[in-house]
């Protein structure tokens, strides 16, 4: 435990620990990463091998811990508590807006030996959570790849809706790709079913200046 920033933020589950960590932790996330580079990597921008130092991981978690400080960022490293000290994921809220925007962008990853025991829902859930009650925002979006079934499957069990497609969003691998954009508000779907109604009957969306 002595690795861990102390008083800053954690949330508990029934499996689980989401906890803001610094740079003590470096070796934790740096063995995190190294055994699922290859799990991972369809999915993360390309990597070179300076990312998997020691090094490079203590400046990550510096940086983290600032955007957390300035409120600008929610990133949760994910323990089960039964053993604490080794990461099995991640769970991060980034580009915290507030003000009338009240936004964030959310992205996950988790470890290879974990996938299938519905420990990223039992964590998303959590973060949710925290995220619209703790920090008092309204939207929080998560923009993934298509082909990523996995990931779609768990934005969709958390209660995100597909809002539309970002064209070349984000360079993964080398290649600008195209990533659907998920969208979980704070008060309610995207689509409201009287609003759903009201369009089928003809009537123009609020500010669209039609008759």
């Amino acid at each position: 435990m002595s690795r861990l920033v102390p008083d800053l933020h954690t949330l508990r589950t029934q499996r689980l620990l989401l906890r803001v960590i610094g740079e003590q932790a470096a070796s934790d996330v740096l063995d995190y990463y190294r055994r699922n580079r290859l799990f991972h990597q369809p999915w993360f921008p390309a990597r070179p091998e300076g990312v998997f130092t020691l090094r490079q991981q203590q400046l990550n978690l510096a940086a983290e811990k600032e955007d957390f400080l300035a409120g600008r960022a929610l990133p949760l490293w994910l323990s089960l508590r039964e053993n604490p000290e080794r990461i099995i994921g991640r769970l991060a809220f980034t580009q915290i807006v507030h003000g009338s925007l009240k936004s964030a962008f959310l992205a996950w990853h988790l470890d290879q030996g974990q996938v299938g025991r519905g420990l990223a829902t039992e964590a998303g859930q959590a973060g949710i959570r925290s995220i619209f009650q703790d920090f008092g925002l309204h939207r929080v979006e998560a923009d993934i790849l298509a082909e990523n079934v996995r990931s779609i499957a768990l934005a969709r069990r958390l209660g995100f809706e597909l809002e539309g497609v970002a064209p070349r969003f984000l360079q993964i691998n080398g290649r600008w790709q195209d990533h659907q954009r998920y969208v979980l508000l704070a008060d309610g779907p995207l689509w409201p079913a009287d609003r759903q109604t009201a369009f089928s009957a003809g009537a123009s969306p609020a500010g669209s200046g039609k008759p």
